[in-house]
């Protein structure tokens, strides 16, 4: 297997990293990342759980992301800043000169000036007429708005590492945030093994003594962890465990433990031949969809069952009736 440069910042080269093309770094905490872009903790965060920030590989004990994609979030974070300053700088004025200014002030920091001139009036006007504009068109696509209000629903506040986790569908861009991979604790749904007279797991049904259901614990939960990271932390998701090309429904990503369970991001593909009815039955009635990995087991038999580690995983995918996730697509 091939493995990553040395990252900057690092002690050393990352241990089981996934291979990544390109530049990248490494970072033990979020306070080192929230450093490195010139960030506040919080704000990091949020450029991680809105996409503006991939997460490029992991170890057990460090991240790791492209210099590239560091440095856009810096410059996005300068922006950030430079936005803030300029609402302080106009918030005297009201009405119609509040937003001419402000598009104004933000003109003149774009282009290296503390304090706009006419030139960059004349700007602040042109873009705030043009923000009228947007904001006509909006009103007329509020229906999208209602696609959206999970997103203000959607902070999971259960311990999770110490963050907030989001629970939301985006429609606008194909994503479900927060979304349940794996289940500790319960007994799967029709997965059964069956053992001899030994207490070995057999296949041939003329030796099997014994029936024992399948069930996850917290070790499943590592296991799967462990193996994404073997992956490279990004899988493929399907429809209904199907692998032709028409099934596949975009990317999971993000893979993160929240008390008795594992979840991901995902990502639809906009060709994607279900994704319509997906974001629907996601938005309306997620507790009627969720998730199903595609892996290749090993077994640990204890008091008459059999719990369940995953060796190697393929993919994430859609399902109506996931074995392990009782809870449906989002944790409850």
């Amino acid at each position: 297997m091939d493995t990553l440069p040395t990252p900057k910042g690092s002690l050393g080269a990352p241990q089981n990293a996934p291979p990544q093309s390109g530049e990248v770094e490494a970072f033990d905490n979020d306070e080192q990342l929230a450093q490195r872009t010139n960030c506040t903790v919080f704000q990091v965060r949020k450029l991680i759980r809105l996409g503006h920030l991939r997460q490029a590989g992991a170890t057990a004990n460090q991240r790791f992301f492209r210099t590239a994609d560091l440095n856009s979030a810096a410059q996005l974070a300068q922006r950030l800043i430079d936005i803030q300053g300029v609402h302080q700088a106009v918030k005297h004025l009201s009405g119609s000169e509040r937003e001419r200014m402000f598009f104004a002030h933000l003109s003149a920091r774009e282009n290296g000036r503390e304090r706009p001139n006419e030139g960059d009036r004349v700007e602040g006007t042109r873009r705030a007429a043009l923000k009228a504009k947007l904001d006509g068109q909006l009103d007329r696509a509020a229906l999208r708005i209602d696609q959206m209000l999970a997103a203000i629903e959607a902070l999971d506040r259960r311990p999770a590492g110490g963050r907030l986790r989001l629970r939301a569908v985006r429609s606008d861009a194909g994503l479900l945030q927060g979304v349940c991979v794996l289940t500790a604790g319960v007994q799967t749904i029709g997965k059964f093994v069956f053992v001899d007279a030994n207490g070995q797991i057999t296949k041939d049904p003329t030796a099997a003594r014994k029936k024992l259901p399948v069930w996850t614990d917290a070790e499943s939960l590592t296991s799967l962890l462990a193996a994404v990271r073997e992956a490279g932390g990004k899988l493929r998701v399907r429809s209904d465990h199907d692998d032709t090309i028409a099934a596949r429904a975009g990317t999971a990503e993000n893979f993160q433990r929240e008390g008795d369970k594992v979840t991901c991001d995902i990502e639809l593909n906009d060709s994607y031949r279900d994704r319509d009815i997906v974001l629907e039955v996601a938005t309306k009635t997620p507790d009627l969809l969720g998730c199903s990995i595609s892996f290749t087991p090993v077994f640990e038999i204890k008091a008459d069952r059999a719990l369940m580690r995953i060796a190697t995983i393929e993919a994430v995918d859609l399902v109506d009736e996931p074995a392990a996730n009782p809870s449906g697509l989002f944790p409850d």
